[in-house]
């Protein structure tokens, strides 16, 4: 699996990606799927911190809703799943 660079994307897509952003897409290469939730564990912050990158990302096609639900340990509400856009990552 072929994984792209921060500097890359931003070439390949003509994308500005943040810190923040970047550290979003690698959890996500790494793991193939997260909720929002999953994403602040995995970063060490809070949900109010991954959310607009999310939304960042998602604008900018760099990320989707994969049409999965998965329910959230601390709250109990359903989560959406988000992955990277096929292609993106180098995947088929």
């Amino acid at each position: 699996m072929m994984s792209y660079t921060n500097t890359s994307l931003e070439a390949y897509l003509g994308v500005d990606i943040n810190a923040r952003q970047d550290e979003v897409l690698s959890v996500l290469r790494r793991s193939e799927d997260a909720t929002c939730g999953e994403l602040a564990q995995a970063l060490k912050t809070r949900i109010s911190s991954v959310s607009p990158r999310i939304t960042e990302l998602r604008k900018h096609g760099l990320i989707y809703d994969t049409g999965k639900r998965r329910k959230d340990p601390e709250s109990g509400r359903n989560q959406k799943v988000y992955a990277i856009t096929p292609g993106i990552k180098g995947s088929s």
